[in-house]
């Protein structure tokens, strides 16, 4: 208890640092040594604040991504006018695009479920030139004789050259193989996470924009929260209307608004408009 107080007191750790410390002490106690300690179930965990994210404008975007460069670049432009989440953009598979429609089914998103968001018509010649390049290095892995990729659900076990599919394939694979820690196979994955972050991070840095960012966490709680929310064609050319989604900062706004005696406005007065 006295450890727990000093983490909040002295060293004034975030609230997840403490939490975790908690549930460390919690399982060394319960599972290693065997010992309950009921007064440790009634220590309070310390809550989460909620902090209003920073939005950047469309022009602060357009200029993070113009500093952005190879598959990193089309992955960032690809999250930002469909809305994915970081993984569901790096675990996309061939057969999950659909260049006819012009959609992408994302698989098993937040809550186990599927839905399906708009691909951006700008975006279709680049994600198309870099299938082929997918597509090459799928047909080497063949060529090698090296295992498929990874499929959900013991999938392989019902069909087990499933994961050596053209269908299956990453959209954006590993440039590297690696052992499957599970079956202890050599297969290849799907494009590591970090690498985005890293570029993203990189191309803030070089960018006119100082404020603060992170591209895995951009659909609940991310510093960049700015989504395509409407697309429209215009004289053969394809736009979006993106609006940010800034739910707490509206309601402080309209807060604010309706403590000045000023009427509080739910909506912004006009959407930004830009082209992927």
């Amino acid at each position: 208890e006295a450890f727990l107080t000093m983490l909040a007191t002295q060293r004034k750790v975030s609230t997840s640092t403490h939490n975790q410390a908690l549930s460390a002490l919690l399982f060394l106690y319960r599972e290693v040594l065997g010992i309950n300690l009921p007064w440790m179930v009634d220590i309070n965990r310390p809550a989460n604040k909620r902090r209003i994210p920073g939005v950047l404008t469309l022009d602060e975007v357009a200029g993070v991504l113009a500093q952005m460069e190879g598959e990193t670049a089309l992955l960032a432009r690809l999250l930002y006018g469909t809305g994915m989440r970081l993984m569901e953009g790096i675990r996309l598979r061939i057969k999950d695009v659909d260049f006819a429609r012009h959609v992408i089914i994302v698989r098993e998103a937040k809550g186990g479920k599927d839905r399906v968001v708009m691909l951006p018509r700008s975006l279709a010649p680049a994600m198309r030139q870099h299938m082929l390049a997918s597509r090459a290095v799928w047909e080497a892995d063949r060529q090698a004789q090296r295992g498929g990729v990874e499929t959900p659900h013991a999938l392989e076990v019902k069909y087990p050259k499933v994961g050596q599919t053209w269908g299956w394939f990453w959209m954006f694979p590993s440039p590297t193989l690696s052992v499957d820690p599970r079956s202890g196979e050599e297969r290849r994955h799907h494009l590591y996470q970090e690498r985005l972050q890293r570029a993203m991070k990189k191309a803030v840095h070089h960018s006119a924009y100082s404020g603060t960012r992170q591209s895995g966490r951009r659909r609940e709680a991310g510093q960049v929260d700015v989504v395509p929310a409407e697309r429209q064609t215009q004289g053969g050319r394809d736009r979006c209307l993106f609006v940010d989604r800034l739910q707490v900062a509206q309601t402080a706004r309209q807060r604010q608004c309706q403590g000045d005696g000023r009427p509080a406005h739910g909506q912004h007065d006009e959407p930004g408009r830009n082209a992927v």
